[in-house]
């Protein structure tokens, strides 16, 4: 696709969305990969990019959302916020603009509410730019998304990002680094020619003056790094 607005169109020039489903089995394609078994207890596994977040993340969602809620923002296919949902979580808001990637979850949570696993009523996906939601949550999880949030808005600081993650947050913020040199921000030029400020050091001094406890849990992947951080200030 030439020209691509990619506001608009963010997943304009990525692998176009697979889901094959049968009665076992639902299993997602694209920039998302992941699949649902029905074994004798439902499971999630998650693939390709996935793979080595999700690792990181296990402890953390391992610990329960019971009483919880929880907003992925940017879901693409959902596979956060069904992370979410099987960890227990009371109520996932997931956001992205582009319904034919969102559509996803909602396939995914009717292929579930089959057998009734009491996830149907507790999802609600909304089809806006993520710049576009204000309300808080106690978990927000914002993964590959600090410098479409620099695209999108075309004037926020670094600094300012981190402190409109912040103002939605309650609770624990989820969110990942995303340097200068990663391939997407190089290939799409998210970051424009001027990001003095776009280091890590200043990202992690954003968030320590926003949250008690931050904890880097590791690189998801080369250029990217997983950030946990929980108390707001």
């Amino acid at each position: 696709m030439t020209g691509a607005d990619l506001g608009l169109e963010p997943n304009a020039y990525s692998r176009p969305l697979s889901i094959s489903v049968t009665k076992d089995s639902f299993e997602v394609g694209g920039y998302q990969e992941f699949a649902l078994f029905r074994r004798k207890h439902l499971h999630l596994e998650p693939r390709g990019r996935l793979m080595k977040t999700d690792e990181l993340l296990t402890p953390f969602f391992d610990r329960g959302l019971i009483g919880k809620d929880f907003i992925d923002m940017g879901c693409n296919a959902g596979y956060w916020s069904l992370r979410a949902g099987l960890a227990g979580a009371d109520w996932i808001i997931a956001v992205d603009i582009d319904p034919h990637r969102s559509i996803a979850l909602d396939l995914a949570v009717r292929w579930l509410g089959v057998e009734d696993w009491g996830l149907m009523e507790r999802f609600y996906t909304w089809t806006s730019r993520v710049t576009d939601y204000f309300d808080d949550h106690e978990v927000v999880c914002a993964l590959g998304l600090i410098h479409w949030l620099y695209h999108l808005t075309g004037h926020m600081s670094l600094e300012e990002i981190v402190a409109w993650l912040a103002d939605l947050t309650t609770e624990t913020l989820i969110v990942e680094w995303i340097s200068a040199n990663d391939p997407d921000v190089v290939e799409h030029g998210h970051l424009g020619s001027s990001h003095e400020d776009w280091t890590e050091d200043n990202f992690v001094d954003s968030l320590g003056a926003r949250f008690v406890q931050v904890t880097r849990l590791g690189y998801s992947e080369a250029s990217r790094v997983l950030y946990l951080c929980e108390g707001k200030r």
